[in-house]
This record gives C-alpha cells, sequence and structure tokens, in this order.
C-alpha cells in the first residue's frame, strides 16, 4: 500500500464505509487489530472461508460474518487482509473476484511509514512548511486540508491574519533582528535562516506568498544530496552573470551595487555558466551542518551586496566547492505538487486577508 492507499482507507472510514477484515486467526487478532487501533478504526466485522467461524466472536463483540451476506453492499465495504503471506494473494484474488472494490493487504499498510511512526516516534522527523509575507506584497492562501497532518503550516508578517485557519502566526518582528528593517531582508531573513526561525524541526518547506503547496513532499526529502537543499528550478538564465544583467535592465534592485557584486564575484573566480535557480521554493534539513553553512554565508551575501537572493545562492555554492548537481532541482515536478497563479489567484483559492 502506498500513501495515497493509506490516505483512501482514512478516507473511506470516515465516510462511513464498513471496514472488514478477512481472517480470525492469530494475526487478524494480535497485528490488525493493533494497527487499527492505531488508526483509530473500528471493524465492522471479519470473515474467512471456513463456514464453522461464522457466527462467533472473533474480537470485542465483533463476529465472523459470512461474506456473502454483504455482497448486496459491496461499493460501501472495504476489506483488510489479514491472512498468512502463503495465502494474502489467493484470499485478494477471492475478494476482488466477487466484485468488491476496496481490498488492502495488511503486509503493505506496515510499510506505510506513518504506521512505523506511530510505533517508535523517535523515527518521525518534523516538518515545518512556512511562508514569509512583508506589507502588502502577496495574500495568503489558505493550505490544502488534507496536508495539513504532515507539516505544521506558519505563516510569518507584519501584520496579523485575519483568518489564520491552517497557519500558525509569527510577528516578523518576533525573529528578524532589530537592525533589520528593510522589507525585502526582512523577508530573506526568515526565508533563508529556518535554522533560527524555527530549530526545533527537522525539515522546512519554505514557499512564497503567492504559491500554495497541494500535494505531500516527504519524498523528495528523501531525494535531497548530501548538501540538504532542494529548489524549484532554472531560471532560464544559466547563470549569475546574466541574471545580473536582467535585474540591471528591470531597476529591481540598485544598479550600482549589482555591478559591484558581479565584479567581485568574477574576480574571485565565478564560473560564468554554474547555473542559476528560482528560489521561491526552498527544501532543506535545515539543522543539517552543510546546510547550516551555505544558509549563513547565503545570508552574509545579502547583507553585504544586493538584496537578489538568486544572484548570490550560485556563488555561495561555488565558493564551498558545490557543483549544480548537489541541489535537488524539482523543475519537472511543479504542476504536481505546486500551484502558482498571479493573474487569477483569487478566483481558484481561499484567500487569507492580512489585517
Amino acid at each position: 500500500m502506498n500513501g495515497s492507499s493509506y490516505k483512501q482507507l482514512i478516507e473511506l472510514y470516515q465516510k462511513n464505509v464498513k471496514i472488514c477484515v478477512w481472517g480470525c486467526g492469530y494475526i487478524a487478532k494480535t497485528t490488525c487489530k493493533d494497527i487499527l487501533e492505531k488508526l483509530s478504526i473500528k471493524p465492522y466485522c471479519y470473515s474467512d472461508n471456513n463456514p464453522n467461524l461464522w457466527g462467533s466472536e472473533v474480537l470485542n463483540g465483533c463476529l465472523c460474518v459470512d461474506y456473502k451476506s454483504l455482497f448486496h453492499e459491496k461499493s460501501n465495504v472495504a476489506w483488510i487482509v489479514a491472512v498468512s503471506m502463503a495465502d494474502c494473494d489467493e484470499v485478494e484474488n477471492q475478494i476482488r473476484g466477487m466484485g468488491f472494490q476496496y481490498v488492502f493487504d495488511l503486509k503493505e499498510i506496515m510499510q506505510d511509514r506513518r504506521i512505523l511512526e506511530k510505533y517508535f516516534p523517535f523515527m518521525k522527523k518534523k516538518t515545518v512548511a512556512y511562508t514569509c509575507i512583508v506589507g502588502d506584497y502577496d495574500d495568503l492562501v489558505l493550505p490544502e486540508d488534507d496536508l495539513l497532518e504532515y507539516y505544521d503550516f506558519y505563516v510569518i508578517s507584519d501584520k496579523t491574519p485575519k483568518d489564520n485557519r491552517g497557519y500558525k502566526w509569527i510577528s516578523i518582528n518576533d525573529v528578524v533582528p532589530k537592525e533589520i528593517t528593510d522589507p525585502t531582508r526582512m523577508n530573506r531573513f526568515c526565508k533563508i535562516n529556518a535554522h533560527l526561525v524555527f530549530p526545533q524541526y527537522d525539515r522546512s518547506i519554505y514557499f512564497d506568498g503567492n504559491i500554495t503547496l497541494k500535494k505531500n513532499l516527504d519524498s523528495f526529502f528523501d531525494k535531497l544530496t548530501e548538501l540538504k537543499i532542494g529548489v524549484i528550478g532554472e531560471n532560464g538564465m544559466g547563470s549569475l552573470y546574466r541574471e545580473g544583467a536582467r535585474l540591471m535592465t528591470q531597476n529591481r534592485e540598485n544598479t550600482e551595487i549589482i555591478y559591484k557584486q558581479i565584479e567581485h564575484y568574477w574576480k574571485a573566480g565565478m564560473p560564468e555558466e554554474f547555473g542559476s535557480w528560482f528560489c521561491s521554493i526552498l527544501l532543506r534539513e535545515h539543522n543539517n551542518l552543510k546546510c547550516k553553512e551555505i544558509m549563513e554565508n547565503w545570508w552574509e551575501e545579502l547583507c553585504k551586496w544586493s538584496r537578489r537572493d538568486q544572484i548570490s545562492f550560485p556563488y555561495v555554492l561555488w565558493k564551498n566547492g558545490y557543483s549544480k548537481e548537489d541541489v535537488l532541482v524539482l523543475e519537472e515536478e511543479f504542476s504536481r505538487y505546486f500551484e502558482c497563479d498571479y493573474w487569477h489567484w483569487e478566483k481558484k483559492h481561499k484567500i487569507i486577508r492580512l489585517a
């Protein structure tokens, strides 16, 4: 059973679908019983191919029934197969052959990491998903409801949200050093320094205020390299030098500062085609020592030079001896896991206005 099947089992139970256990032996009475209790699922009944068991009590007043008695409501029954591994495939095929739509394998349920975490809480890595909004630059988009199970959502802002459903609010003045007054750098401090803002969490997902998460991202954390940093994708420039030139044409930053910054990087030996990335989404194991070092150096560059993090990030990687292959890029998966719409955002999503 994959993560989506785990979710499906919970959803079926919440929709009052009858969760039934196939098997009345040792596995059903021990492992299956314990797992269902941890999932807060109470089985509707048990069943078995042995007719001598029909009508007998299995556990806690729950009876073993003749499975044919459920034929009239096949679409409202979900089976969990709790038999020996040798018999499992045969029983699953039998149940499906009778026309039941939902069949779950107990041994596959146990492969879901969330089951392990219920037995061994120390295995669970705490993940924070957060955004930072300063001024009226972005509206706050409510997180998808099913993601609240996986992540603690925070918004860091200078204004109290009128409605913070799904989010915990942190005043930006409580985390940003008082000497930082520029709104952009206030945002960048929170964005880059997750290890300072959320030291109690193992992992973090930062996303700009105009982006919403659509799906669970845990599988990407498993793909992170030793640097433990993931970004959304390349920005099309392929070079911080071209990115610097683009920003100078748009007057989005003090052009003299950008010029001096680019000149400094060039004289330091920064390769021209090293790569350049969007940094609107960051996945990190932010307490990892190598990740912390990159973030600390990145923040130093933002304090020293321009506020444009897409210029300084490649330089910091190179300066520390890393290549672009050391950063996980999520580009091909963007549309499946994230959504960003600058023009029709409010029509599509639940908006929280900041006060």
